[in-house]
């Protein structure tokens, strides 16, 4: 996880490194989702269940490449983040900031 998503991105020569390299395989990340999942699991409410977080893009898990599947390890590992009192307080909270700064919203 820490090779791929904390990196600053600045520059793609980040991920031009052997183990990154060899960690995009195991990742099995030229493959999709649904056959990365397939391959470690047999039962079929497990495979959904790990599959489900990849509709929220929009997307089929059998088109969505197989690197999407950190999205399960980051709930997994590192918690589901949200703000207190709901999406809608970003909004307000960007309104406000907007306005502080002169901004006339109509």
């Amino acid at each position: 996880m820490s090779e791929f998503v904390f990196k600053p991105s600045h520059s793609i020569m980040e991920f031009a490194d052997l183990r990154i390299l060899k960690s995009m395989f195991g990742l099995q990340m030229f493959s999709s989702v649904s056959s990365a999942i397939r391959k470690l699991f047999k039962n079929e409410k497990l495979v959904q269940l790990l599959e489900f977080p990849v509709l929220f893009l929009g997307a089929t898990p059998q088109k969505t490449p197989a690197l999407y599947s950190l999205m399960n390890y980051a709930d997994l590992a590192l918690g589901t983040w949200y703000p207190q009192g709901g999406m809608h307080e970003i909004v307000k909270a960007m309104v406000s900031l907007a306005e502080e700064q002169g901004v006339e919203i109509r």
